[in-house]
């Protein structure tokens, strides 16, 4: 027996290849848009080798659910983008399967950030300092040793003392110990400051990154959002699924007209107004490795995974079929992990192979 489905498909007009595509945002506007283009390109390159003509709109800074509600009154025939599977938004056409699960980040300056700031500076001046001495100290014992006739043998060169005080200072005194000469009372105290130096250092070293892993972890616990958000104001993206995440945990939503790519600067202007901002997963990774945001934080509070896929006109079996396989297509084949790895290394793989 055929599945219904299937008979609705063989019998769709197959004949009518033309297509017309809404593309919701352009690559300029978060690492998940880029993935999203350079997928659907590919998609794209083997629908037109099968025939298809396709005519594309971009939509930069959409707004989602008014661009879904009326894609296919437009003419549409497909919207591809970052769109959230909602329920709401089932009624306007078919949703291809989830191509990866995003997550929903709730991101916040806090109260102390300019200490936090300061005591990143002040632990990049500290290891300038030692990396200074270590410096200052290699050089100095490698002429104090030089000069001071350190080594037994004949060939007292400066290149031995140089390398032996590296050796040293690394935790492997074997060149200093092994070739002394226990004769010169000058050299062999030079050696044993060098030796007491190198055990100071490797302590002192040590102190300091345990000092800084304790730092982040009392950071962690400075989140003032915690599990509970009902009655927190958040700035999100109008007409994008975040906004309906944060209503089903009691939140309250502050729409604005900004890419969520871009929400953040908006936040740190108006942060008076809310407790924070809403954006995924791939954005904040992208966001904090720039020096511009490392007074920003990330809540520990968790939402539910969020499925993003394309979505395709109610009646168009057909297409919606075609897509399918060439997706399932480059899940198989790991492009679809691959393209998630290039343009979005900070989320985790697992999201990217449903």
């Amino acid at each position: 027996m055929i599945p219904k489905h299937r008979e609705i498909i063989n019998k769709n007009d197959i004949s009518n290849k033309k297509i017309k595509a809404l593309v919701l945002g352009d690559a300029n506007e978060g690492p998940g848009l880029r993935f999203n283009n350079d997928l659907w390109n590919l998609v794209k390159r083997k629908l037109e080798k099968d025939g298809y003509q396709i005519t594309e709109t971009v939509v930069k800074n959409p707004n989602y659910d008014k661009e879904i509600m009326n894609f296919s009154k437009n003419g549409y025939d497909i919207v591809i983008g970052f769109i959230s599977t909602l329920h709401k938004r089932t009624k306007f056409g078919n949703f291809t399967s989830p191509i990866i699960l995003d997550n929903i980040i709730i991101g916040f300056e806090p109260v102390n950030a300019f200490q936090n700031t300061f005591l990143y500076k002040t632990f990049i001046n500290v290891m300038l300092i030692i990396v200074f001495f270590l410096v200052l100290t290699i050089i100095l014992g490698s002429l104090l040793l030089f000069f001071g006739g350190h080594y037994a043998k004949k060939s007292n060169r400066i290149k031995w003392h140089f390398w032996g005080v590296i050796s040293a200072l690394l935790g492997e005194p074997g060149s200093i110990v092994e070739n002394i000469n226990i004769k010169n009372t000058y050299g062999l105290f030079t050696a044993l400051i060098i030796l007491l130096f190198m055990f100071i250092s490797s302590l002192l070293f040590e102190a300091t990154l345990t000092t800084r892993v304790v730092e982040d972890e009392i950071e962690s616990e400075k989140d003032p959002i915690g599990t509970d958000i009902k009655g927190e104001k958040f700035f999100v993206q109008n007409g994008t699924s975040f906004v309906d995440a944060l209503k089903n945990e009691g939140a309250i939503p502050i729409e604005v007209d900004i890419p969520y790519s871009k929400i953040q600067d908006y936040y740190l202007k108006n942060k008076s107004k809310a407790s924070g901002f809403i954006t995924d997963m791939a954005t904040w990774g992208e966001l904090k490795q720039s020096n511009k945001y490392n007074t920003l934080m990330k809540s520990q509070f968790q939402f539910p995974y969020d499925e993003a896929g394309w979505i395709v006109e109610s009646n168009n079996y057909v297409l919606l079929d075609k897509v399918q396989q060439l997706l399932r297509g480059f899940h198989d084949d790991k492009t679809i992990k691959k393209l998630c790895t290039k343009h979005m290394p900070y989320m985790p793989l697992i999201n990217c192979g449903i």
